[in-house]
């Protein structure tokens, strides 16, 4: 470089640079660190205040027994006195409460056991600074507060530092609960993020500097090119100017923002149009009220979209407007980018080109192929429907045509803001194409439809009537995921490897290529086949034809029905040897993403088409068949080896790729079905039981969430009987307790917890467990919020349901009447700390056996908790998480971008931790649920994080949602 240009380059590059690396250095050490720490410190006196309240909820459990004489006073403070002096909590469980009056006396100092009695009034800490005097005086005006002072490090009395307390009084004592904690805490964690930012900003100095070389060195090679570039960019605007002037339609080129080039037709369509008065994004062209048009060009300016097409109206004079086709796509010239625009007068355009006016009988002969609604409507909010066809009376609910022609189109759009925007945008545009709604059925539920419709308009360009037709998406889409769910699981069944498809596959039937799509839809409703081989003139196979390219382009590229079938087949042809087996057919089939094979004998003749459906129904039955033979098996020996070949058969599915919630519902129905079978056994054993039971399951194996590793977790519900109470209650104990013993032998671990029917705890009639739910929600507190996390997911096994059915609908009227219990339970969803760190990364914990495992199982039953919570609140009876889910977005509960993220991160996490109960049964090794990072690919790592913030994002929206604090 000269001198010149060298100054230029510090002043625009090293110096912008420089500041850039200042500034980020500055503004986070003066605000991001300060923040932090404000966080850091406002959360942990958040932790200790909830820590004081649940301290208080213990006082105020043994006052309440105090006042109904059960204890007396000098009990029930010397029990409460207790309890608190043995709670821990925080590291190594050495943080602690204590106990004064407001003389101030000492009541309990657990680790200042010298000060227990001691009149407070002069003790002072380091500072002077009498703290248990302040403290009086804290709680004199609100009852609560937080006081600093110096105190003793724990338990190391030699050690004094900076702590913070929150205290609280008890009114009726005259108690004031306090606990602290320690400032030096907060300051390490933020010594240990300014090392991080320090190590941080010398690397991106390093990384700015490195960029400034190569930046130099790049300047030096563009300088030299420039010229050459310069003489081909001027060659390169002359040849794309003479295909704009010799096009027949209007065109213009934009490159580098500017207008280069408008031909002639474009005068003709837009008279006096000038290239220096256009911008990029054609407002000036394109009418006023057709702002969503001028956003779109706008989009595709600054989105990496390479086309777009759209239908609006340009300004052709001061009075009148053009109805006009524009097509934009995007050019590089020598490094610069542009777009063409290409714009087609519609007034040339003959009406039989129209979806409605030249398609009408095509749209009939699709229908009678598929379940496609076909309607004519009046226009406006309150227009009724002229004419509807069956299939479209069916799918909506109705029961006749005629009543569904005294609706309208409003009536069933139920969500105000999807009923406002499809009228505004029919409004603008006249027409709609593949548009999606959400609409009621009359015999309840919903459905996801797409709309095609054209607006034929009157002399005032008004709409007049509206028609089209709509598209079933609902039941489309549940069927292929029924499909595509089956096939999953099947791919793992012994049958799936034999037989050769030669035996399976349809005989083909052919059309040529030149024949008129008409044509081909006539030979496929005659033969009432869905698919065609297409031959050319040599009678070669050139292309298939399906019902699903028939309908993407007749409706969504509104394609003539005259034109010939070479213009809408598929040529992607994937073929297969008659040889192949059923696995290897449906192995190809997922690899190359189709849902047909072209069978070829050795020879290459074509001898038939398979597909997809075809192997579905031979394979649909085995995993029913698997479940049917456990129903046959008599003894306790067959059952235990059935339970046994569980885990190989698991295996393979896993390999197979199936659904996750597939295996878990089929370990559970095994569960389910072993159970009957162990009841029916012991009821033959000890005879009919006295009273109606029901035997229920309870946590992941009451959700049917049944993992490799799941434990029992179960119990008893039976009539209430007063005059049968001793009989029922000895005849059923000693029935949970040999089911339990019988569940055991069979492969199914005990409880550790206890939570089993053979506990007499969990052995009552239906009375009791009222008492127990009563409980559980009118005393809040995080035990009772640990059970009831697990008894509420309770399903009825074996027995009388109308039991179950009786308190799930005590539970429901119960939290309608104590909304405070949902806000707890909100409370403990949001206590678990997202493992992921300032920067994104992932923290993991260290152990003996592994370094650099996060528990997996922690962060999946934080979903299941927040969509049980959820279901609670909204009376949702289903207990499988997935159906919960499902419930509450079909409920408008949660948008349906929120549930499928919660949706694909449950799955996720499902599928990562039954993978590694599978991998670590295999070798034997201890069975847990942390994961190793190393056990996970680079995607999955990426996709584990994405999982741990949508968790945030519902913790936030749980504090929103029940006015929990920030």
């Amino acid at each position: 470089f000269n001198k010149i240009e060298t100054k230029k380059f510090i002043l625009n590059i090293v110096v912008p640079t420089s500041l850039t690396i200042v500034l980020f250095i500055v503004f986070h050490f003066a605000f991001i660190v300060p923040y932090f720490e404000m966080n850091m410190m406002n959360g942990k006196k958040e932790l200790i205040r909830e820590i004081v309240t649940t301290s208080m909820y213990l006082t105020d459990k043994y006052y309440k027994e105090e006042q109904k004489g059960i204890l007396s006073t000098g009990e029930a403070k010397r029990l409460a006195k207790t309890r608190i002096e043995n709670l821990r909590y925080g590291i190594d469980n050495k943080d602690y409460l204590w106990i004064t009056d407001t003389i101030p006396v000492m009541i309990m100092h657990p680790y200042r056991q010298d000060l227990n009695g001691k009149d407070l009034s002069d003790f002072t800490d380091p500072l002077g600074k009498k703290l248990f005097v302040e403290i009086v005086h804290e709680v004199k005006h609100d009852g609560f507060g937080y006081v600093d002072y110096m105190w003793q490090w724990m338990d190391d009395s030699t050690r004094i530092v900076p702590k913070i307390s929150y205290v609280k009084k008890f009114e009726p004592w005259g108690w004031i609960i306090g606990t602290g904690i320690y400032i030096e805490d907060v300051r390490k964690e933020i010594s240990g993020i300014e090392r991080v930012l320090i190590v941080v900003s010398f690397g991106i100095s390093l990384i700015m500097a490195l960029l400034l070389t190569i930046i130099v060195r790049r300047n030096l090679r563009v300088e030299i090119q420039r010229s050459t570039a310069e003489e081909y960019l001027k060659e390169s605007r002359e040849k794309y100017k003479v295909l704009v002037e010799a096009s027949t339609d209007g065109t213009l080129m934009f490159l580098d923002g500017q207008c280069i080039f408008i031909n002639k037709k474009m005068n003709d369509i837009v008279p006096g149009v000038q290239k220096e008065n256009l911008s990029e994004d054609l407002h000036e062209l394109i009418v006023p009220e057709n702002i969503n048009e001028i956003q779109l060009v706008q989009n595709f300016l600054r989105n990496d979209v390479s086309f777009i097409q759209f239908e609006c109206s340009l300004l052709a004079n001061n009075t009148s407007t053009v109805e006009v086709l524009i097509s934009l796509s995007k050019i590089i010239l020598s490094e610069k980018k542009g777009y063409i625009v290409i714009i087609k007068d519609l007034r040339s355009i003959s009406n039989e080109d129209g979806l409605i006016a030249g398609q009408e009988s095509v749209i009939q002969k699709i229908s009678d192929m598929k379940a496609i609604g076909i309607f004519k409507a009046l226009p406006g909010k309150k227009g009724k429907f002229l004419f509807v066809n069956t299939a479209l009376v069916e799918m909506l609910g109705f029961d006749s045509q005629e009543e569904l022609l005294k609706t309208t189109i409003l009536d069933l759009i139920e969500n105000n803001i999807e009923r406002k925007e499809f009228f505004q945008y029919l409004a603008n545009h006249k027409t709609v194409q593949g548009y999606p709604l959400r609409v009621r059925k009359k015999t309840g539920g919903f459905l996801s439809l797409f709309i095609y419709a054209v607006a034929q308009l009157n002399e005032k360009n008004e709409i007049d009537q509206l028609s089209g037709i709509i598209i079933n998406m609902s039941s489309l889409l549940d069927h292929q995921t029924a499909k595509d769910l089956l096939l999953e699981t099947l791919l793992a069944s012994r049958n799936i490897y034999f037989g050769q498809i030669k035996n399976l596959a349809r005989k083909p039937l052919y059309c040529y290529d030149h024949v008129s799509l008409q044509s081909a839809i006539e030979v496929m409703n005659f033969n009432n086949t869905d698919i065609l081989l297409v031959r050319s003139e040599s009678d070669k196979v050139v292309g298939v034809l399906s019902e699903k390219d028939i309908v993407k382009n007749l409706i969504e590229k509104n394609f003539n029905i005259k034109n010939p079938v070479q213009e809408v087949m598929n040529t992607r042809l994937i073929h297969c040897k008659d040889h192949s087996t059923m696995s290897e057919a449906l192995e190809k089939m997922n690899k190359d993403q189709t849902s047909f094979l072209i069978v070829r004998h050795y020879d290459e003749t074509v001898i038939g088409i398979i597909q997809k459906s075809d192997l579905l129904e031979i394979l649909s039955a085995d995993l029913a068949m698997n479940c049917s033979h456990l129903q046959q098996n008599t003894s306790m020996v067959q059952i235990v080896a059935h339970n046994a070949s569980l885990q190989t058969y698991v295996q393979s599915l896993l390999n197979s790729g199936a659904n996750v919630s597939t295996i878990t519902h089929y370990l559970t129905q095994c569960s389910d079905e072993i159970t009957r079978k162990l009841i029916a056994m012991v009821v033959h054993e000890f005879g009919t039981p006295p009273v109606p039971f029901a035997f229920i399951t309870l946590g992941s194996e009451g959700r049917e969430e049944r993992t490799l590793i799941s434990d029992q977790d179960n119990a008893i519900i039976y009539a209430d009987d007063p005059s049968s109470a001793v009989d029922s209650a000895t005849y059923f104990n000693r029935f949970g307790k040999r089911m339990n013993e019988l569940l055991f032998q069979a492969g199914y671990e005990l409880c550790a917890g206890g939570i089993m029917a053979g506990n007499p705890r969990w052995n009552k009639p239906l009375n009791m467990w009222e008492r127990y739910f009563t409980e559980w929600i009118t005393e809040a507190n995080p035990k009772n919020i640990v059970d009831i996390n697990t008894f509420f997911d309770y399903r009825t096994v074996y027995g009388d349901a109308d039991l179950t059915i009786k308190l799930r609908a005590t539970t429901n009227e119960l939290l309608s009447q104590h909304p405070a219990f949902f806000a707890q339970m909100a409370l403990e969803c949001t206590n678990y700390k997202i493992p992921l760190g300032l920067f994104g990364r992932l923290q993991t914990e260290h152990s003996e056996n592994k370094d650099g495992a996060i528990n997996i199982k922690n962060a999946s039953r934080v979903i299941v908790n927040i969509i049980r919570l959820y279901s609670m609140k909204h009376k949702i009876d289903e207990t499988n998480t997935i159906h919960r889910l499902t419930q509450l977005y079909v409920s408008n509960v949660f948008p349906y971008s929120l549930y499928r993220e919660l949706l694909y991160s449950y799955e996720f996490l499902l599928n990562v931790q039954f993978r590694h109960h599978s991998y670590t049964i295999s070798k034997n090794l201890h069975i847990d649920n942390d994961i190793s990072l190393s056990f996970l690919t680079d995607i999955e790592v990426t996709t584990l994080k994405a999982a741990l913030s949508i968790i945030a994002i519902f913790q936030n929206k749980l504090k929103q949602d029940f006015s929990l604090p920030a």
